[in-house]
């Protein structure tokens, strides 16, 4: 299995520097194989979105990948639903 690079975080993690998107990851079996194939791959970093509204089966998928939480970073892109303060 290739080793993906990863970059040192200010608390001492390190970060994978390649991830997988989930966008339009809506298919649920689909994902649910792309995301085990993906973390027996060596990916642990997984990109998502309020704006993808897969949150529900982004969570179970990475649940059933087997990897444990502590080993995944999820990281989110924010969209101006919230508006300004």
């Amino acid at each position: 299995m290739y080793v993906l690079p990863t970059r040192e975080l200010n608390d001492g993690n390190r970060i994978p520097i390649n991830g997988l998107r989930l966008f339009q990851a809506d298919v649920y079996i689909g994902t649910i194989n792309l995301v085990k194939l993906a973390t027996r791959e060596g990916y642990h970093l997984f990109d998502t979105a309020q704006l993808y509204e897969n949150e529900f089966k982004t969570g179970q998928c990475l649940r059933l990948s087997g990897v444990s939480r502590q080993q995944l970073f999820i990281t989110k892109l924010y969209t101006t639903a919230g508006g300004r303060s």
